[in-house]
């Protein structure tokens, strides 16, 4: 029989396509909607330092708060497969922002990198035996907004992101 869904669910996770390292809590709202915060550190890798071409390290901070509606819960209820701990297939709304540079390694210019952006997420979670998780996104942005002046080349309007984590 398939597992029904929590009300919440804290995790920590490694994006490993971005740097951030996230703790998270996700709260349902109801049956197919549910929202998810979170905060912690990213780090930040690039080429060409202004410190003679070497490779440039920063470190940033990060928080977001996201509005997730479910695709696939009564499909996956129907189908005897768990929903448990928020386990399917969401789109999202997430107004995302991170800092300017808090560190940096080869990087004399620190205040750089800091952003308010909108997502809207296409994505996907998964927990397993109550503890792992696996999650993966990808998100547009109609909104950015850089604290940099002028807008880094950095700045996509594409984000990918894949996730591995624990339940804590």
């Amino acid at each position: 029989m398939a597992a029904s869904q929590q009300s919440s669910c804290i995790r920590i996770s490694a994006n490993i396509l971005s740097g951030d390292i996230p703790v998270s809590i996700e709260h349902k709202l109801n049956s197919n909607n549910s929202l998810q915060v979170k905060a912690g550190p990213t780090i930040g890798f690039g080429k060409g330092g202004v410190e003679g071409g070497k490779s440039r390290w920063t470190f940033h901070a990060f928080g977001s708060v996201e509005v997730r509606h479910y695709l696939n819960f009564a499909r996956r209820l129907r189908k005897n497969k768990s929903i448990e701990y928020f386990s399917g297939t969401y789109i999202s709304l997430e107004p995302f922002i991170q800092s300017n540079s808090l560190a940096s390694i080869n990087d004399s210019n620190r205040k750089t990198g800091g952003q308010f952006t909108t997502y809207i997420n296409l994505g996907f979670q998964k927990q397993y035996n109550g503890i792992f998780f696996i999650g993966g996104a990808i998100g547009y942005t109609p909104i950015t907004h850089s604290f940099s002046k002028p807008i880094p080349k950095e700045l996509s309007p594409v984000k990918l992101n894949f996730l591995l984590g624990i339940k804590l």
